[in-house]
């Protein structure tokens, strides 16, 4: 679940754009928010209303819809008023999102399937008729012993047997 790069850059938000923001979506234009918005958008929209209303920062009958707020306006919304457990797509986030066990088991299966290629490719990377985890972790260990990479955590001989076996069992059972 993200929101476009489009969303992110904008100066300015309705309040429909953050509310479908807020729960995860992109915005959609109006007339068709209004026939086929989710729920928790409605719930969200109508929330911040009532209390924009309520706190008297706006009045009953003003096409709320229309009002616009600069994108400070909408972080701060969003975070007040915001689904628990939900990221706030409007800010820059430093902090990295867990996978999913679907986008996990998609990266395993990928790297098993680059096992299997090498093992194609050359006999070195075969045990039998199968890849041989252990010859291609210790060969792309070596490659990433002699680079500079900042990123090496996780990337052990182990970690990487590891990851190229559990892709392979993947595709098995799949």
């Amino acid at each position: 679940m993200a929101i476009s790069q489009f969303w992110k850059d904008r100066e300015y938000y309705t309040l429909l754009e953050i509310s479908f923001i807020a729960c995860g979506y992109e915005p959609q234009n109006e007339n068709l928010a209004n026939e086929h918005a989710p729920a928790s958008v409605v719930n969200f929209f109508r929330t911040v209303r009532d209390d924009l209303i309520n706190n008297g920062e706006i009045t009953q009958g003003v096409r709320v819809k229309r009002i616009t707020y600069p994108k400070e306006d909408a972080i701060k919304i969003i975070d007040y008023y915001g689904p628990t457990g939900f990221p706030n797509f409007l800010k820059e986030s430093t902090e990295q999102l867990p996978l999913t066990d679907n986008e996990r088991d998609k990266l395993l299966k990928q790297i098993g399937l680059l096992a299997l290629v090498l093992a194609e490719k050359s006999s070195r990377y075969k045990r039998g008729e199968k890849p041989n985890a252990n010859q291609i972790a210790t060969d792309v260990q070596s490659i990433i012993d002699a680079t500079e990479l900042p990123g090496k955590k996780g990337t052990g001989s182990s970690e990487l047997r590891d990851s190229i076996s559990q892709g392979l069992k993947l595709l098995r059972d799949d």
